[in-house]
């Protein structure tokens, strides 16, 4: 699996995933026919200035002049390696890159915030949490549909919880019982990375208060 297809594959699969555990409300998250939404972002819209910015491809405009003017030499000739890729396209790979750069512009920020998360946190991973990476979002592209959506109805209840109590739960699950206690580690950072570390606080005059 080549890098590119490999970051490609992940942020699919954090897609999915994200369909879970965002914290806008369930109904919102038009599950399984926007999964593969973002799976074509490949390295000429990597970069989150031109994922959250591009305009139509080849036109030029003065926000783009500007960043260009600003831009190293080691920058300018990827933008310049990019657009080579680009005009080498056949058309109709065109128009799905550009379907895919409307689709996530007109997602809601904290999904942006969610994806590029993820594959920050996969991008600065090890390689050992790499191929954990990789081999937890196999596993969950590979269930039936039933399952997944039941797995991100749980995801989406758990976020919140305690990491010992979500451990706990997430223990159930038998591909999670099978890893090693580093690699439940890494699953956890990957699906709930801004999650609380310790008990959650009760109302005042509570025990946990």
């Amino acid at each position: 699996m080549s890098p590119g297809y490999r970051k490609r594959w992940i942020l699919t699969g954090a897609w999915a995933i994200c369909l879970a555990v965002m914290t806008i409300p369930w109904g919102l998250a038009v599950a399984d026919n926007r999964e593969g939404a973002v799976s074509g972002q490949r390295d000429e819209v990597s970069s989150r200035e031109e994922v959250r910015r591009v305009g139509q491809a080849g036109e030029v405009t003065p926000e783009k002049l500007e960043r260009w003017r600003t831009m190293t030499p080691e920058e300018r000739e990827k933008v310049r390696e990019r657009y080579r890729r680009w005009k080498e396209l056949p058309p109709e790979r065109k128009e799905r890159i550009l379907e895919r750069r409307k689709s996530w512009r007109e997602l809601p920020e904290g999904q942006r915030h969610f994806l590029m998360k993820r594959r920050e946190i996969y991008r600065t991973a090890g390689p050992e949490e790499k191929r954990t990476i990789e081999e937890f979002v196999r596993h969950f592209r590979q269930l039936p549909p039933e399952r997944r959506h039941a797995m991100r109805q749980r995801l989406a209840e758990w976020k919140d919880l305690p990491a010992a109590e979500r451990n706990e739960r997430l223990g159930d699950w038998s591909f999670y019982r099978n890893l090693s206690p580093g690699e439940r580690k890494t699953v956890n950072r990957f699906l709930f990375p801004e999650s609380p570390s310790g008990p959650r606080r009760g109302p005042p005059g509570s025990p946990r208060d």
